[in-house]
């Protein structure tokens, strides 16, 4: 699997095989702000969808945040083995935590509250 970014995001990924659960962190360390590409490749030819939360992690400095603002909750294509996900407004220093569930059919399960995995 590979996964492209832009300059000045870096991120990293991790792999359930098992579960089919990609978790993923990405950030900005340098330069501007507004939306990133990201681009997961090499998924293989089994996975057709997947669903996709990702929150927004703002760079709040010295201050407590709140909570990450969930920005993307969704059912996303998967095609030729690649999964490409837009991050929208990742400012300087700003973070994105990613669940994506792959799924082998056209119709993945909705989460809901008592199936989406907080770790």
């Amino acid at each position: 699997m590979c996964v492209e970014g832009s300059a000045g995001v870096d991120g990293v990924v991790a792999k359930d095989s098992q579960r089919g659960v990609l978790c993923a962190v990405f950030g900005r360390y340098r330069g501007g702000s507004g939306p990133v590409l990201i681009r997961f490749s090499g998924l293989g030819p089994t996975y057709q969808r997947a669903k996709v939360v990702a929150e927004r992690i703002a760079n709040s400095e010295a201050q407590a945040l709140a909570a990450p603002a969930r920005t993307i909750d969704g059912v996303f294509a998967i095609r030729k083995g690649l999964l490409e996900v837009v991050l929208n407004d990742l400012g300087m220093f700003d973070a994105y935590a990613l669940t994506i569930s792959l799924a082998a059919k056209p119709d993945i399960e909705e989460p809901t509250a008592q199936n989406v995995d907080r770790e």
